[in-house]
């Protein structure tokens, strides 16, 4: 499609919400595609729900689950990789000031041009918190990070990047670094997380997976 392309929903509206779903489907837009919901539009919400498929845009906002998110992320996450041209996110585009993300990663490679992140390609003032992200991180131009690439009045908290599959040592390319933690693969994977990863409640959320990274419960 053109815009709002998503591999199960092309717009979440205000009061909608997606609750165990999963897509894994390729999707393909021009701007605001994502791999589950081309946007999640404020008062939207998405709770425990994945997406696998590849996104592609020819422009911008666009991620590995959602293009442009203004509602709610949890406990969710994706593996399929993300490229475009500006505020490319292995999980969200761009996060607006009333997108909350929470207890969610992202796995999937992400490559652009500008903004590009491997978790958020751009957050404004919305709220990051309790994330990881994994895969490799590419851009030609300006602001990528690990985990955001511009960060703009936002301060993502208790969320960490793998510096080595990321090959990003910085985890906001621009703005508010916030509380995050850069680590190696032995330290994000297997029983290592536990004691690496302390902002993650390991007892009722998250699982840790032998040689693997952790998982939700």
């Amino acid at each position: 499609g053109g815009e709002y392309v998503g591999g199960l929903v092309g717009r979440n509206r205000a009061g909608a919400n997606i609750h165990r779903s999963r897509a894994t489907g390729p999707v393909s837009g021009r701007r605001n595609a994502g791999g589950l919901a081309g946007a999640n539009e404020r008062n939207g919400s998405i709770h425990d729900s994945e997406a696998a498929g590849a996104v592609e845009g020819e422009e911008d906002n666009l991620g590995g689950l959602v293009g442009t998110n203004n509602g709610t992320i949890t406990r969710s996450y994706a593996e399929g990789p993300v490229e475009g041209i500006q505020n490319v996110g292995g999980l969200v585009g761009i996060n607006r000031p009333d997108g909350q993300i929470q207890t969610a990663y992202a796995r999937g490679s992400a490559q652009g041009d500008s903004s590009v992140g491997g978790l958020v390609g751009t957050s404004e003032e919305g709220s990051v918190q309790i994330t990881y992200a994994t895969g490799s991180v590419s851009s030609s131009g300006e602001r990528v990070g690990g985990l955001v690439g511009e960060s703009i009045d936002s301060s993502p908290s208790s969320s960490y990047w793998d510096v080595e599959s990321t090959s990003q040592s910085q985890g906001v390319g621009t703005g508010m670094t916030g509380f995050i933690t850069g680590l190696t693969t032995d330290e994000m994977t297997g029983s290592e997380a536990e004691i690496f990863m302390d902002g993650f409640d390991f007892e009722e959320t998250w699982t840790t997976i032998s040689d693997g990274y952790p998982e939700l419960r």
